[in-house]
């Protein structure tokens, strides 16, 4: 999309093609042109600000040494955290988050795909097998029986996704929340409408929500009026979406310290004697964020 007019409820694509619309559902990401024509045309508030961490995704093929399903967390040195993904219909995708203190355009400031593929090969093997090896080389040195300190895995990569990984630049992690979902005919789904740290895959749940409850508004509505629709969906899924948005700030205090992380004992230790963590409930899904 190149441009916008909201009047004429016309859009004009990267490539010239003028489109008229009734309705125009902006689900067009966390830099959503839409969001910001609401924003400069309409005085839709935004808040919005940039976390410190830098992340990127690398397309992993089929791995003999890696379940199908696997939701592995990957460990290293110079990434603040990451995990595997499982891809449909096969193999993975390798979610990572690094500071920009380790690396501008990657971790660890990696420019080859063999130094990649190194960090990438180290941080997915099992903590105690990196245990072991380090026990490993504090006696036996360098050498010895490789069958002494365990298995580990080969990771396999494509080559070409790896050399794009490399050129591609970092994104940030986003927090953003606006006051309303809509505006004329234009309703905002998923990041477009409501952006947040990335936390146990909650922002894609709230963006598969947005798009539900924008159906049934749809669906549902009495009236012929397509405001009234709109108008109801901002009202049924700003409550929802602004509650996980804030929610998911907690990735800020897991991810610091040890001192941080003594702090939050007082505010977690309560929860947990009642069985009430915020992961466990996470996995309830008839458990309101309000």
């Amino acid at each position: 999309c190149a441009d916008i007019d909201l009047n004429a409820r016309k859009l004009t694509t990267t490539a010239g093609a003028i489109i008229e619309y009734d309705l125009l559902i902006g689900s067009d990401g966390i830099n959503s042109m839409v969001r910001q024509t609401l924003v400069a045309e309409r005085g839709v508030q935004e808040e919005h600000y940039l976390g410190p961490s830098r992340w990127k995704a690398l397309r992993l093929p089929p791995q003999s040494d890696v379940e199908s399903g696997s939701f592995m967390p990957l460990r290293h040195k110079l990434l603040r955290g990451g995990r595997v993904l499982p891809r449909h219909p096969e193999g993975h995708i390798l979610l990572m988050f690094w500071d920009k203190e380790s690396g501008v355009d990657n971790p660890g400031n990696v420019s080859t795909a063999e130094e990649l593929k190194s960090l990438l090969t180290d941080a997915m093997q099992d903590e105690a097998q990196k245990k072991r090896d380090r026990i490993h080389r504090l006696f036996l040195g360098g050498g010895g029986d490789k069958e002494a300190v365990g298995k580990k895995r080969n990771i396999v990569f494509d080559d070409e996704a790896v050399d794009l990984f490399l050129q591609a630049r970092p994104s940030r992690s986003h927090y953003m929340k606006i006051d309303r979902f809509h505006e004329d005919s234009v309703a905002l789904v998923g990041d477009s409408a409501a952006g947040m740290f990335s936390l146990l895959g909650q922002g894609c749940a709230c963006g598969l929500k947005s798009a539900e409850i924008l159906a049934e508004c749809l669906l549902g509505s009495s009236s012929a009026d397509l405001n009234e629709a709109l108008q109801s969906y901002s009202e049924l899924a700003i409550p929802g979406a602004h509650a996980i948005t804030e929610m998911n700030l907690v990735s800020v205090l897991l991810r610091g310290g040890p001192f941080v992380k003594a702090l939050m004992i007082p505010l977690t230790l309560p929860q947990k004697l009642r069985g009430k963590l915020l992961f466990k409930r996470l996995n309830e899904p008839d458990v309101p964020y309000v």
